[in-house]
């Protein structure tokens, strides 16, 4: 015979195995999406073809250091009368490159190099031959590109910016009858205008590119002491007038490097 207190358990356990299974009858499923619309706790995915990734957000700054070979176009291309000429020389460069818009970057460049230099007997205005070491060359060039990407690794773009310069000749030393005396340093500071071609393939996918750029850059407002004349005490002690070095109307910038891409 069942007991009250055993009647009383047997209806609480019945009555709360129907209240779970009310509840689970209440769940509605989840709607699946159909057949060919998009998941909309999915977000779409992204168009290879498109700006946006061949340019992803996460990339906003190149840096990367180049070797260039420069060279420098002077005024003194004439054979008579002797003349002092400025070869082209190696040098290394440092750049920043900031992608404002998958059409169009701005790069921020410094170079450098060493022109070993070519004297004529006789130039300057000065007897005797010279010993002297190499021009030095550097300057801080703002450019702009606007790019054109090819696929997704490789992209050409144009130069062109606004930059100062300056070029430095050291103490060099000429031979006239008496014996050998100074000549003092000078140097002159310039603005150009770079115009060009440039391109970059990368070689590890987000992370390192090769850079190749070609560029010439006429200058203006040349300012300085190694356009004009100077005098030096030659051997014999007595004042000597030193002609004015040559101006460089135009440089010539072929670069090689590499980028990290940040």
């Amino acid at each position: 015979m069942i007991g009250p207190s055993r009647i009383s358990a047997l209806a609480l356990a019945l009555a709360c195995v129907g209240a779970a299974t009310s509840a689970r009858a209440e769940e509605k499923p989840s709607a699946a999406p159909e057949k060919g619309l998009p998941d909309p706790g999915r977000p779409p995915p992204l168009n290879q073809n498109s700006p946006i990734a061949r340019y992803p957000r996460e990339r906003h700054v190149d840096l990367g250091a180049s070797f260039v070979f420069i060279s420098p176009i002077s005024n003194s291309l004439e054979v008579e009368p002797p003349q002092l000429r400025y070869r082209p020389g190696p040098g290394a460069s440092a750049h920043a490159r900031v992608v404002i818009l998958p059409w169009l970057q701005a790069s921020f460049v410094f170079s450098w190099a060493a022109h070993p230099l070519d004297i004529d007997d006789h130039a300057l205005g000065v007897s005797g031959p010279f010993e002297a070491g190499d021009m030095t060359s550097y300057r801080l060039e703002a450019h702009a590109l606007p790019t054109l990407p090819l696929g997704d690794r490789a992209r050409i773009f144009a130069i062109l910016g606004l930059g100062w310069g300056r070029l430095e000749v050291g103490p060099m030393y000429a031979h006239d009858e008496a014996g050998r005396f100074l000549i003092r340093g000078r140097g002159a500071s310039y603005f150009d205008v770079p115009a060009g071609l440039g391109a970059s393939v990368e070689l590890v996918r987000g992370w390192l590119a090769l850079d190749m750029a070609l560029w010439g850059a006429p200058t203006f407002a040349k300012d300085g002491t190694a356009h004009t004349p100077l005098s030096a005490i030659d051997a014999s002690g007595k004042p000597q007038t030193v002609g004015p070095l040559p101006e460089t109307p135009v440089w010539f910038v072929q670069s090689l490097g590499l980028s990290l891409l940040l």
